[in-house]
């Protein structure tokens, strides 16, 4: 097996069981909240110490315990949020990772009762059409995580309307 695999492997088993042990109020929580720095120093801390430093002597493959407690909670996203959180992909991941886009997020489900996956999956496919790692590429990537956290705004506010009635 590859240290690729092998860490995959690794993310996937603890992420399973990690959700397989989790209260259903603890899963509800992370659905609502799904902003992976959140978790850094509560539930990120247990998976460190309950899994990857007793682990750690036994894994067949570099890592950093913070870096590698991130990639379990964002699987932990993914297997929580099928169809909604893609594991691995750049842009949704960076979507995520912004507070402004939770917070429309929310604001969107309240007033819709689903999330905008369609919103959401207009910009993916914007972006993956340049997606690689060049400086000129990420920020294109980041430009339009701001136009889709505009739009969700649009859509949550209707600021259309309201600018309409301001004389």
């Amino acid at each position: 097996m590859s240290h690729r695999s092998g860490k995959k492997k690794f993310i996937r088993s603890v992420a399973e069981d990690c959700v397989l042990h989790m209260k259903p109020e603890d899963k509800a929580y992370i659905k609502e909240n799904p902003y992976s720095i959140e978790y850094h120093f509560g539930y990120a801390l247990y998976i460190r110490n309950h899994y990857i430093y007793d682990e750690g002597s036994k894994l067949d493959f570099a890592y950093e315990p913070d870096q590698l407690s991130s990639d379990i909670m964002t699987y932990i996203f993914s297997l929580l949020l099928p169809g909604e959180y893609i594991y691995g992909d750049r842009f949704i991941e960076w979507l995520f990772d912004d507070r402004k886009f939770i917070a429309m997020r929310k604001a969107y489900r309240e007033k819709y009762g689903h999330s905008p996956m369609e919103i959401i999956l207009k910009y993916r496919k914007i972006d993956s059409v340049d997606s690689d790692n060049s400086d000129e590429s990420i920020e294109n990537s980041l430009s339009l995580i701001d136009n889709l956290i505009r739009e969700l705004a649009e859509k949550v506010w209707d600021t259309c309307s309201i600018l309409t009635m301001v004389p």
